[in-house]
């Protein structure tokens, strides 16, 4: 009973903990997973002051990575997947971007990961350029938490509000 006793106590204990630092501490999830960028074009910057060099704007409160790679504007978001890192204070490597804290890369096209340890990709936006601006919108990433958020009024179970 006293063995059966301490295995049950192990178990919760360890329960607890894991449960904590996944959900609470966010160890080994996306870092970006909960971000819910605007499926709006949304103005970030002037045309003239992307260039090969990546910068970091605002798209509504999310944090995107802009930069000129052969010629297009490229967005992708900032936060590695992996732990968060500053994409933009990365170097760009063969189409990629290199994250400055764990070496994890990113392709500029599509946020695809090219190099580990990242397991999630990056979420990828459309960018267009108007009166000299440029715009982004997110990319729809189906099924994940970014395009169901799991925040506001739909709760859980997916319902909104009824009207």
């Amino acid at each position: 009973v006293l063995t059966a006793a301490l295995g049950m106590g192990l178990v919760s204990a360890s329960g607890w903990l894991g449960g904590h630092l996944a959900y609470a501490r966010g160890v080994g999830t996306d870092t970006t997973a909960f971000e819910v960028a605007s499926p709006d074009w949304t103005d970030v910057a002037a045309l003239e002051d992307v260039s090969d060099k990546p910068v970091c704007v605002d798209a509504g409160g999310v944090a995107v990575l802009l930069v000129r790679h052969d010629g297009e504007v490229r967005a992708i978001s900032d936060r590695c997947t992996h732990r968060g890192g500053p994409l933009h204070e990365g170097t760009i490597v063969d189409g990629c971007v290199e994250c400055p804290w764990h070496g994890s890369r990113f392709r500029l096209a599509d946020g695809q990961i090219d190099r580990g340890p990242a397991t999630r990709p990056q979420r990828a936006f459309e960018v267009r350029a108007v009166d000299g601006r440029v715009q982004v919108r997110a990319v729809a990433d189906p099924g994940s938490l970014r395009t169901e958020p799991v925040t506001g009024s739909a709760g859980l179970n997916g319902g909104g509000s009824s009207s």
